[in-house]
């Protein structure tokens, strides 16, 4: 029986390995592309500029522009979960911000710095 028991875990043991390797060479490469090439969105930071001039919060920015998209109030709640857990900027809030935010995508890597943007007071309809 003990024997059994080895040999089923010398069976086991290599494809967990491997998983485990697979697992690590991924991380890796995850944590090499976002020191290399940053993952930080400076529209993320833009919102909280938006909200902070416009006085509200970045859920309301999110209402607001899935209103003019005529969207569902549970699309809009959706996307402002996922924007909350992955940090996911939807189409219609990027629209939004372009249009609020002028200087925000004057460069081609969004290289200007935003916390000295200086948005118009109120939003543009």
């Amino acid at each position: 029986m003990f024997s059994e028991a080895v040999s089923i875990g010398r069976e086991i043991l290599q494809p967990v390995l491997f998983m485990g390797l697979l697992v690590m060479l991924c991380y890796q490469i995850n944590r090499y592309i976002r020191e290399r090439y940053g993952d930080d969105d400076p529209l993320d930071e833009a919102l909280s500029s938006l909200a902070v001039s416009m006085d509200c919060s970045v859920y309301f920015i999110f209402c607001l522009s899935g209103q003019e998209w005529n969207l569902p109030r549970e699309k809009i709640d959706f996307d402002f979960k996922r924007y909350l857990l992955f940090r996911q900027v939807p189409y219609y809030v990027r629209h939004f911000a372009r249009r609020n935010l002028p200087g925000l995508f004057q460069t081609p890597r969004y290289e200007r710095d935003l916390s000295h943007s200086s948005p118009s007071s109120g939003y543009n309809k």
